[in-house]
């Protein structure tokens, strides 16, 4: 039996249920209307994927997914919400999940049975660990330097020219 990643998995079904929800002759402008009214419904969505656990908040991309995920828990939902707060709690959990190498993973398990399903990948996580950390300091936070620059450092090693290769 062949394996797929969970994300080819989710590209694969997000792309047959868009292809079954949507009509074949439809015009997206008359079938969605203007997209900045779906802004409350996102916003809902994003304070509902807020979970506690242990006494520390967490954002979820999804309660179907296992762990928080550094694009939306670090990235996208505190910077959407305008709260560095949660931004920053968000952040500790990457932190202190930083690999020896420097690398920082881009999911995280919030429970233990959750570790087997989110190994580490080579992707962007790293660098919106290092993005969200500038952001952070700019509102005011306080963050471990040593971090970053380790950060930073692996960053550094999948830089070949002016680009960056995962």
């Amino acid at each position: 039996m062949m394996k797929t990643s969970r994300r080819v998995f989710l590209e694969t079904v997000s792309l047959a249920a868009l292809g079954a929800l949507t009509p074949v002759h439809a015009n997206p402008s008359t079938t969605f209307g203007d997209w900045r009214d779906l802004l409350s419904d996102y916003e809902a969505s994003t304070r509902s994927n807020i979970v506690e656990v242990g006494g520390r908040r967490a954002l979820l991309s999804s309660r179907l997914y296992p762990g928080t995920y550094i694009r939306d828990a670090l990235f996208w939902g505190p910077l959407a919400l305008g709260d560095a707060a949660l931004g920053l709690e968000c952040y500790q959990w990457f932190a202190e999940s930083q690999l020896e190498s420097g690398q920082i993973r881009s999911a995280v398990p919030l429970h233990p049975g959750e570790a087997d399903q989110l190994q580490p990948q080579g992707d962007e996580g790293t660098l919106l660990f290092v993005i969200a950390s500038d952001w952070l300091q700019r509102t005011g936070h306080e963050l471990e330097a040593a971090r970053i620059v380790r950060a930073y450092a692996w960053i550094q090693t999948h830089v070949s020219g002016d680009t960056y290769w995962a």
